[in-house]
């Protein structure tokens, strides 16, 4: 009946109006639409390995979950924000800055740790369930382990790098142990027992390690990510 009037009730009650309503933008596909969401995914990129490796590693609590590629390297910062997120107490990240002749590492990540493998070029080592290394009487390789906390060791040690204090002791067997220790964090390096390429490697280990600070590696992922991801998101230290 109002139209057979002639009537539109619309236009009516928008005269009623102190003013006219803004008319409202249909959301469709644009230039700059495209330029933001594919700006979005580049952010998020190095968010993919760390969600990766800590779901195979869910999978398993306590256990470490091999990161596929990874060396320990300390140019590669997604591997150290893997490490630094695994102990989230850990001031210092530790990495590998020059790797020695005919040594390579595999680096695996866990809750509440990382184990960084040193090998020699050309044995094959696989870090099974736990971080334990598997076939290892034939490898002669160091085990250099990430932890919250360890036994704290005797004596003084020795300053290596700024809040680090390395300290070397005496194992079962005449093995040789050495500690590394910083806020919030702990470094064991383990050879393999009774192996005698595991002896130098051992030396060359301590030498190769290089720690990089947690301070450093949050800022970088922020600028990686443009402010948008964050290395201890619940304020971690």
């Amino acid at each position: 009946m109002m139209r057979a009037q002639g009537r539109n009730l619309h236009d009516e009650f928008v005269r009623l109006l102190p003013e006219a309503p803004r008319p409202i933008a249909i959301q469709r596909w644009s230039t700059r639409r495209v330029v933001l969401l594919l700006a979005v995914v580049l952010a998020l990129i190095p968010a993919i390995p760390l969600a990766w490796a800590f779901a195979r590693s869910s999978t398993n609590p306590g256990g470490a979950a091999v990161v596929t590629g990874a060396n320990g390297s300390c140019t590669q910062l997604e591997e150290l924000w893997l490490e630094a997120q695994s102990v989230p107490s850990a001031s210092r990240i530790p990495c590998v800055q020059a790797f020695p002749p005919g040594v390579v590492g595999a680096l695996a990540v866990g809750n509440g740790e990382s184990v960084l493998k040193l090998r020699h070029a050309g044995v094959d080592i696989n870090i099974g369930t736990g971080g334990q290394p598997q076939a290892a009487a034939e490898a002669g390789s160091v085990t250099i382990r990430l932890t919250a906390s360890c036994a704290q060791p005797t004596g003084n040690g020795e300053v290596i790098a700024p809040g680090v204090r390395r300290f070397r002791t005496q194992g079962p067997a005449g093995t040789r142990q050495v500690v590394d220790v910083f806020l919030g964090g702990c470094l064991t390096y383990q050879p393999d027992a009774g192996i005698g390429p595991s002896d130098p490697l051992l030396d060359q280990a301590q030498h190769a390690v290089f720690f990089r600070t947690r301070e450093e590696l949050r800022d970088a992922l922020q600028r990686r990510s443009a402010g948008r991801l964050h290395l201890d998101p619940g304020g971690g230290s």
